[in-house]
Order: C-alpha cells, then structure tokens, then sequence
C-alpha cells in the first residue's frame, strides 16, 4: 500500500528537521573541530554577547618600609593582600610615543599584616596612565589599629607597571592624635612609617575578554 504523496513529504521533513537540530545540538557541544590535522575553535553565540557584571583583581603585595627623612624608626616589612575593583579602563593599543593618555581608574581594599608591629586596613583610589613608560598613581585611606590605640593615616603612591606588576615608592603622613580615634599606633611603634616600597602582584583577574 502506497502512502499518501503529501504524508511522505511530511515524514521526510520531520526527520530533516530532527537531523538538523541533532547536528546543531553536537556542533554546539563541539568547541574544536580537525581539518587536515589542524585544530579550529568554533565560535558560539556567548561569544558575542558583553560580559556583565563586576570585574576585578586580586593581589598580593609584599612591603618594606623605609626612613627617608631620617626620623630614627627602623625598617619592617608587611605582606598584603587585596582586590582591584575597575572603575574605567581604556583597552586602546599602547603607543609609547603618542603622549600621555590615561589608562585607567579604579578603587581598591586590601589588608597589611605587619608581624613587627600593628597592621592596616586600606582604601585606595588608583590610576593608570600611559606615556612613554607604564606610570601609576594611588591614593589610600589607612585605618591602623594594634597596641590598644586605633587611627587613621594617609598614603601616596608613584609607580611603574613591569609587565602585570606594579611596583610603587610611597609617603604616608598621620596625625599624632585624631578625634574620635585618640592616639595612633604609630606613636607607639619603634618601627617606621613615613615611607617605604611596595609591589602589587596580580593572582587573578575577572575582565572582559
């Protein structure tokens, strides 16, 4: 018995239509494919659509301080850990002889453990320009509490960008006595303050790709 010429022509398209969605389905699943023994990466719809969100970094940063005015404190050291958080960043190509352009603004947090001494907790405002070298600049709000005495100091930061590491010379300038903090921990320590280096080692970043 024949089937009906119009049932077949259904049937055929059904099972066309189930062919195509089971090969959209693998290739989709498929993120690389071989020709002639060389490998190519197949593109998908993610790939096109604008990453979302909050992206940041996180870091290490080893610190050693320095006595440049020569007050008396001696030299200690710190390791620090924190998260860059991008404000504005520029993804234009680096020309080192177009002048000065500005890269990049972002906010930061980070915490210093001082094993010598009392420790830090920061916010920081941070930027990035672009001129003949890699420059940075950052600004940080410090609250310091250890010897039963809490305050709050101010850093300034200079610096050049080595491939992904930062590394910056700093000032810090605190207030013998804050009201509503009392004296700061920095009047008790035998260590100093008033300077110092730092590096910022990036151990991962969330961005667009």
């Amino acid at each position: 018995m024949e089937l009906p010429r119009m049932f077949k022509s259904s049937v055929v398209k059904s099972i066309s239509g189930v062919v195509l969605v089971l090969n959209g389905f693998f290739l989709s699943a498929q993120t690389t494919t071989t020709i002639d023994g060389k490998s190519y990466t197949q593109y998908q719809p993610k790939y096109f659509k604008p990453h979302r969100g909050i992206f940041y970094t996180l870091y290490i940063s080893p610190v050693y301080t320095l006595d440049p005015l020569g007050l008396g404190g001696k030299s200690t050291y710190a390791i620090s850990v924190g998260s860059r958080f991008r404000i504005w960043e520029s993804y234009s190509a680096n020309d080192k002889w177009s002048g000065l352009k500005v890269k990049g603004f972002y906010t930061a947090l980070g915490y210093e453990y001082y094993p010598q001494q009392y420790s830090k907790t920061y916010v920081s405002v941070w930027g990035r320009v672009q001129n003949f070298l890699p420059l940075a600049f950052k600004a940080d709000l410090i609250y310091a509490r250890g010897y039963g005495l809490q305050g709050l100091t101010s850093r300034w930061s200079i610096g050049v960008e080595v491939k992904n590491i930062s590394l910056f010379l700093y000032g810090e300038l605190y207030k013998a006595y804050s009201p509503g903090f009392g004296y700061h921990p920095n009047t008790e320590s035998p260590y100093t303050n008033a300077g110092g280096f730092y590096a910022i080692i990036p151990i991962y970043s969330r961005k667009e790709k």
